[in-house]
């Protein structure tokens, strides 16, 4: 397995270029000056969704809650490719991780599940929230 050695840092608006080079990521000595060096550039997100709870749990927020695939790796992204549904906190700022608190749907029957809260409210617009309850509503009536 490889272990990947890492330097971060987040570019300034006066950045129009950066070279890849260990003093551009604020380092005094390159530590492998005989290896090759790549390095790339990623957005930074513009929304913060993390676990806040396993199914049965009560999940903490004041946005919305995915209610999806528990597949161990507390990663919202990479379960958000399987199905799941959402629902936002009401005032009590809690909502608890099973399928009663969103509108009876299991998405992932037979399957551990977890809740992902977004706080800010960024990931999805309101109408988009409501298409995908909706879906998830004709799913129930043509069962």
């Amino acid at each position: 397995m490889r272990n990947w050695k890492v330097a971060t840092r987040k570019a300034e608006a006066s950045d129009a270029y950066m070279t890849c080079k260990h003093t551009s990521f604020g380092l005094k000595e390159d530590f492998f000056p005989e290896t090759e060096k790549r390095c790339w550039c990623e957005w930074e997100p513009i929304h913060d969704i993390h676990l806040c709870a396993y199914e049965g749990g009560d999940c903490l927020s004041k946005g919305n809650v995915y209610f999806m695939l528990d597949d161990g790796k507390k990663d919202f992204y990479t379960q958000s490719n399987g199905d799941w549904t959402t629902n936002s906190v009401n005032n009590t700022a809690s909502i608890k991780c099973d399928s009663s608190s969103f509108e009876g749907i299991d998405p992932q029957p037979g399957q551990k599940k977890a809740c992902f809260a977004d706080d800010n409210k960024k990931l999805y617009t309101e109408d988009q929230r409501q298409m995908i309850k909706a879906w998830w509503r004709s799913q129930l009536e043509s069962n």
